[in-house]
């Protein structure tokens, strides 16, 4: 029987859709919550944070959704949903407290309690953004998530025939950094970040020239130069001096001229490590291409079913290898609306296990779970 869901509102499923629906887990990463300065700061940074109080709302209507909902059994945090990277450089790092303790994501955090109040999974997979979050902190604000341990903040939810991580492993300049960081695995990305937070966010303005000369350094320059090149690149764009203090969470300060100084050997380490072609790949993973650098990193160990994030592309897709078949999922994102929707992934697997679904739906209205596109894998 092939049911047709896009015409189903899961707000207002008939019975028998109800009967046929089994074992189905959701996957949703790139929340990036943030504390309450980021909603409101009171200068000319005003809203620098990348999820808004729309997209609150929305998430927190989503998240009572998977609660009430009897068809799905668990939901997969597939990393940066907490932000403690996304922070304007001469202001003191927010912490993980800050963010779970924010009266902004009060009902957020109230949702996910309710989830496990409703005997459902709750599985917290780490990202970058989220990279040093610990099940402690989880536990003190959520008491029974799953926290997913990885070895070298590298962290992937694993059942059967599917792999899920948020995927910056996969790409260059976020993937975990103990070899230039200082008594932390922070990549070149997390300075990336915070300068980038110096310029009030703004949802609909463009960022396409900067990215377009960020490709060109990769493609073009010398591996020696391309860290340095980026980053003159970024802070040109974003009018920040190398020289202008960063403010570290443990009240130190760096400047941009010192993180050049610190990663400039990344691009050659990469390729000392892993090859030209793969380097390359990596390095190109940020900027839109995080698939091809991801499934060649997994090309001995591809599962059926690989699930993203990180790129903040909801995608969804079959490829064809020559000994199987690979669906391959990004969740997208929930903090750059309207340019992108609400999306996210599920699985549904089959009583009898010969069939699997994996599903692209976006949330729609703030009530309705729509499909956007679907793929089946059946199994001898």
């Amino acid at each position: 029987m092939q049911l047709k869901l896009c015409e189903i509102c899961y707000t207002n499923i008939s019975v028998l859709f109800i009967f046929l629906m089994k074992n189905i887990r959701i996957y949703i990463s790139d929340i990036h919550m943030n504390d309450e300065r980021s909603l409101l700061y009171p200068d000319s940074l005003n809203h620098y944070g990348w999820l808004n109080q729309a997209g609150i709302k929305s998430f927190s209507l989503f998240l009572q959704f998977i609660a009430d909902s009897d068809d799905i059994d668990e939901l997969v945090l597939l990393g940066d949903i907490l932000d403690s990277w996304i922070c304007p450089i001469h202001l003191q790092p927010q912490t993980f407290d800050d963010i779970l303790s924010a009266p902004s994501n009060g009902e957020i955090i109230r949702q996910f309690n309710r989830i496990i109040s409703h005997k459902k999974k709750l599985i917290y997979v780490p990202g970058n953004h989220d990279m040093l979050v610990t099940n402690a902190i989880l536990q003190k604000y959520i008491p029974g998530i799953i926290f997913t341990e990885g070895q070298n903040f590298k962290y992937r939810f694993h059942d059967g025939n599917i792999y899920a991580e948020h995927g910056n492993t996969f790409a260059m300049f976020n993937a975990p950094d103990q070899e230039n960081g200082i008594n932390d695995p922070l990549p070149v990305g997390y300075y990336i970040s915070r300068i980038l937070a110096c310029r009030k966010r703004n949802t609909t303005e463009s960022t396409q020239a900067l990215q377009q000369r960020i490709e060109q350094i990769v493609k073009n320059d010398s591996p020696e130069l391309i860290i340095k090149n980026i980053i003159d690149s970024i802070l040109q764009y974003y009018e920040v001096s190398e020289m202008q203090p960063i403010v570290l969470p443990n009240d130190k300060t760096i400047t941009a001229y010192e993180i050049k100084k610190r990663y400039s050997n990344l691009y050659n380490q990469w390729i000392k490590r892993y090859g030209k072609e793969v380097a390359l790949q990596a390095a190109m993973a940020d900027l839109d291409y995080l698939e091809d650098s991801a499934i060649h990193f997994m090309q001995n160990e591809l599962p059926g079913i690989f699930i993203l994030g990180h790129s903040h592309i909801g995608m969804l897709k079959k490829i064809s290898f020559p000994r199987n078949n690979l669906v391959y999922a990004n969740t997208g994102t929930w903090c750059e609306y309207p340019l992108k929707p609400y999306s996210f992934i599920e699985t549904e697997r089959d009583k009898e296990g010969n069939r699997q679904w994996v599903r692209l739906m976006n949330w729609v209205d703030n009530r309705e779970a729509r499909l956007v596109k679907e793929e089946i894998l059946d199994f001898v």
